[in-house]
């Protein structure tokens, strides 16, 4: 009895210094992390998927992230949070939902790694946590690859940018290649010159002339997307049967077999795409919701600017994946505004750039006139039958 008791004591002993020691190396992982701008946009920059993406890009990509997301880690989980006002700055705060949470646990750690999981429905996801010095770890994982470049410092906050600030602040009138509304536009923004100006003006024409979507509207888009949505998973569950039925026929000759062979593979991992995806959303029915009314509203206000600048100038009207421009309207309200001082471009060929989105009818596929009016004063969404 005694050396029972005896091996009890040691059993417990050690797994007291095993815990402890687990504790110990959790500790190191233990705080509040924010994304680091620069090593992380180094760590982008390196991936040869980005060799395409410029810099300036993948730079705001990861300052946006940097404002939007932090992690929370204690010694038994680790929350990734999100910051529903950063993410979305221009909503009205008493429509913010809750900020959702995703909240992993802690299945491994060691000196200088950690294991967590999240383990909610049936598409467990893992990543682990790399210390890359005292203030910094590293994120891996195979099934959100989208943490795989993301280096997060601890304790060191980047503040989101409140309104109206940009990279341009600060660029004197000399320096500048643009000015709109009076805001100079600097060289580092001379690709996003086109839209940054465009974006600015069609802005103040909508407070000018009060255009904002009604709750209705934004009901109508976000009831109808989700129609489309349902309505191609049926379609899709449809072709796969299909598939499945003509797969089994022995007559079909090998080359049609391997095509058939190649539509299942692609339906089939699109579904357990979409499976996985709606698993990883469950419990943020509130947060996607908001969301997606948030995509909507701006889809609804750029068609309502459309039509009220369509049924000022009309013209032509070109058919856009994201929907129909007024495009002759676009072109004279600009040289209206240009004439008025609301812009200027300083130099000659960037100016010949800005403009032949807006005169090369060569660029755009044009609607006939009873078609663009069609289409510009009634959306697909409000269409019975929209094209697909």
């Amino acid at each position: 009895m005694t050396k029972n008791f005896a091996i009890i004591i040691l059993g417990l002993c050690l797994c007291g210094i095993t815990a402890k020691a687990e504790i110990s190396a959790m500790s190191k992982f233990i705080g509040v992390w924010y994304v680091d701008v620069d090593k992380t946009q180094e760590e982008v920059k390196n991936d040869p998927r980005s060799a395409k993406t410029a810099p300036q890009t993948i730079k705001k990509m990861v300052e946006l992230m940097a404002t939007m997301t932090t992690l929370e880690v204690t010694d038994k989980s680790l929350s990734y949070v999100t910051d529903m006002k950063a993410m979305y700055p221009n909503a009205k705060t008493d429509t913010m939902p809750k900020a959702p949470v995703m909240q992993y646990t802690v299945a491994q750690t060691s000196n200088d790694s950690t294991t967590i999981k999240c383990s909610k429905g049936n598409n467990p996801i893992e990543i682990v946590l790399s210390l890359i010095d005292e203030k910094h770890i590293r994120a891996k994982s195979a099934e959100s690859p989208e943490y795989n470049h993301i280096v997060w410092q601890k304790d060191k906050y980047i503040p989101p940018l409140t309104k109206g600030e940009n990279d341009n602040i600060g660029i004197a009138d000399k320096d500048a290649i643009a000015v709109v509304l009076g805001k100079p536009i600097g060289l580092n923004a001379k690709s996003q010159m086109k839209n940054m100006i465009f974006r600015a003006l069609l802005d103040k024409y909508a407070k000018d002339n009060n255009i904002e979507p009604t709750e209705p509207e934004i009901d109508a888009l976000v009831e109808k997307t989700e129609e489309l949505k349902r309505q191609r998973e049926i379609d899709m569950e449809k072709e796969k049967q299909e598939l499945l039925v003509a797969l089994k026929d022995n007559t079909i000759s090998e080359i049609e077999r391997k095509k058939k062979e190649a539509m299942l593979e692609t339906i089939e991992k699109t579904s357990k795409m979409n499976g996985a995806i709606k698993e990883r959303l469950k419990g943020m029915e509130e947060q996607t919701k908001f969301a997606q009314r948030q995509v909507a509203q701006g889809f609804v206000k750029s068609w309502k600017i459309n039509k009220a600048l369509y049924e000022k100038y009309g013209g032509r009207v070109i058919f856009q994946q994201a929907g129909a421009e007024p495009l002759d309207a676009y072109r004279d309200f600009l040289k209206e505004q240009e004439k008025n001082g609301a812009f200027k471009i300083m130099d000659k060929t960037d100016e010949a750039e800005f403009w032949k989105y807006f005169t090369n009818d060569a660029m755009h596929k044009f609607y006939s006139k009873d078609e663009g009016a069609k289409f510009i004063n009634t959306p697909w969404w409000m269409m019975k039958n929209p094209a697909k």
